[in-house]
C-alpha cells in the first residue's frame, strides 16, 4: 500500500515535465511558423 503513493509521486513530476516539454515545442513550432509567414509576407 505504501508503494502506490510513491509511484504517484514519481509519475506526477514526469507527467508535468512532459506537458511542459510538449508546450515548449508547440510554442517553438508556432513561433517558427509565424516567423516564416512574416518572412513570406515581406518577400511578397
Amino acid at each position: 500500500m505504501a508503494s502506490a503513493p510513491d509511484e504517484e509521486r514519481i509519475v506526477a513530476p514526469r507527467r508535468s515535465s512532459s506537458l511542459l516539454v510538449r508546450a515548449a515545442t508547440y510554442l517553438r513550432t508556432a513561433r517558427h511558423r509565424m516567423n516564416r509567414a512574416a518572412m513570406n509576407g515581406t518577400n511578397r
